[in-house]
């Protein structure tokens, strides 16, 4: 699946096409009333039928590469609305299967001129910066989770693996945590600074630029949607 700023590519083992239109439809009507404003949001919900796996591989890759073709980000790791990252295990609760060799799908899908025709490398991880380490955790926190940074001050589990993945990787004294994300230092302590594998994939983001926080705002102000139409 990707979600573009004004239609979404969705490959699926069955006929989702009036399903999805529904959606679709259901979303734009909540959103206007919410807005005050009119009009479609997205173009009609078109499909065909894939007849082989050579076909449905080629088409995964052209889906995950959409961005990237559309000029809005550089590498398709940059896009959090995509199931490449699910596919490559870099999301906390994948929409898909995570591929049998992800290093091997990740060349594949960025192996383009639009991308990098030598392909681009999955993240590593390094040591947070001794300067902003909160804010280098709560990026990554942010991207694994597919959350709003704003939303790390909110009572949710991406909250709390903040504070447990702060613990771990930093220096920083729990006041200092738990004031990043609005709660006690009490309450911080209460988090276990516990190395789970949500924390070591946390780790992983560290230091790399295509994850650099979700913000909660709109793409039409954000200058995404002026690229991206711009390039149409």
């Amino acid at each position: 699946m990707c979600l573009m700023p004004d239609h979404v590519h969705v490959i699926h083992t069955d006929d989702v096409r009036v399903a999805m239109g529904r959606a679709m439809q259901g979303y734009a009507r909540r959103r206007n009333a919410h807005r005050g404003v009119g009009g479609a949001l997205s173009e009609p919900v078109r499909g065909e039928a894939l007849e082989d796996d050579q076909k449905v591989r080629r088409s995964i890759r052209y889906v995950h590469l959409n961005p990237c073709r559309a000029g809005i980000v550089a590498d398709p790791l940059d896009w959090p609305w995509s199931t490449h990252r699910d596919a490559v295990g870099l999301t906390l609760d994948p929409v898909v299967r995570r591929a049998r060799d992800v290093h091997e799908f990740h060349a594949y899908v960025s192996g383009d001129p639009t991308v990098n025709v030598a392909g681009t490398h999955l993240p590593v991880g390094n040591e947070p910066p001794t300067s902003d380490a909160l804010g280098v955790v709560a990026q990554a926190v942010s991207e694994v989770c597919r959350v709003p940074m704003a939303d790390l001050r909110a009572r949710t589990p991406a909250r709390r693996l903040f504070v447990r993945s702060a613990r771990v990787h930093t220096a920083a004294p729990l006041d200092e945590i738990g004031a990043w994300c609005g709660i006690t230092r009490q309450a911080a302590a209460l988090v276990r600074a516990e190395a789970t594998p949500e924390v070591r994939l946390v780790r992983r983001l560290f230091g790399d630029g295509r994850f650099g926080g979700l913000d909660d705002g709109d793409l039409t102000v954000s200058g995404v949607l002026q690229r991206y139409r711009g390039r149409r």
